[in-house]
């Protein structure tokens, strides 16, 4: 799971007093945007997969018939979604525990990130979308 939290507790105050109750409003609207953001790009990852993964090896794919190497029954990507904790977006595979071996790698099994770049390959967007949000 990551967490997308572009302003601090100060900062949301501040821009409180500069908005309003408004700015509230505007704040959870754009984290949800960049949660959608950056959870979309992360199926997306599973899905097409990704350039510098490793491929599967031969029997993997004999057995499991088919060359994605983040897709088997679904479980995965149907468990990654966002909901928003206080001044924060949570974006992640909720509830599936194997998700940080897929992410991380283990000594059997190499890493395939698919959330970490859905979040670095977005971070000027999600900015963006906050500097509009709030006029910063």
């Amino acid at each position: 799971m990551i967490e997308i939290k572009i302003l601090n507790a100060n900062e949301v105050e501040r821009a409180i007093e500069k908005y309003g109750a408004e700015a509230l409003t505007k704040i959870e609207l754009t984290l949800k945007q960049a949660g959608a953001l950056v959870e979309g790009v992360a199926k997306l990852n599973i899905q097409r997969g990704r350039p510098e993964w490793p491929p599967l090896k031969p029997e993997t794919i004999k057995r499991k018939k088919s060359i994605k190497p983040l897709i088997d029954t679904g479980t995965l990507l149907n468990s990654i979604t966002h909901k928003i904790e206080g001044n924060a977006c949570l974006v992640g595979p909720f509830g599936v525990k194997y998700a940080v071996y897929q992410e991380f790698g283990t000594s059997r099994i190499p890493a395939r990130p698919f959330l970490r770049p859905a979040l670095l390959e977005n971070e000027e967007k999600i900015k963006a979308l906050f500097k509009q949000a709030l006029k910063l």
